[in-house]
């Protein structure tokens, strides 16, 4: 785990670095790289739970849980850009959007609201829900 972790710490520092979550590049490929470790940390969270040691042990949930998180506010990020231009980057926006707000809903939950409004206003789909 920790050698996962530590190579997508430095992969996402990279993208960071050449300027794509701020600076507004955009690629389908940067948003694929991101979508996998989301999954990576996702599937270790629900893997490692049940386990004492993942909380109280060496740290490393709490290495993951801050991962998923910078992870998933890039992913939005990219989603938000891609949709002011009118693209679509990812056909798997809503999965990552769910994750996000299953994550960060009890820290930020008028930040969710807002989301939701917007997602509700671009996607018709959602609309009539």
């Amino acid at each position: 785990y920790i050698f996962l972790w530590d190579r997508f710490r430095a992969i996402r520092k990279d993208f960071i670095l050449q300027n794509y979550t701020k600076g507004g590049l955009l690629d389908a490929t940067v948003v694929d790289v991101f979508e996998r470790m989301a999954r990576f940390f996702v599937a270790m969270e629900r893997r490692m739970a049940p386990h004492p040691q993942w909380r109280s042990g060496p740290a490393h949930g709490k290495h993951n849980a801050e991962s998923l998180s910078e992870t998933l506010t890039a992913l939005r990020a990219f989603y938000d850009m891609a949709a002011e231009r009118g693209e679509e980057v990812s056909p798997h926006e809503a999965e990552f959007t769910a994750y996000w707000i299953l994550f960060f809903d009890h820290e930020h939950g008028a930040e969710v609201a807002r989301l939701l409004d917007r997602l509700a206003l671009r996607r018709p789909e959602l609309r009539a829900a």
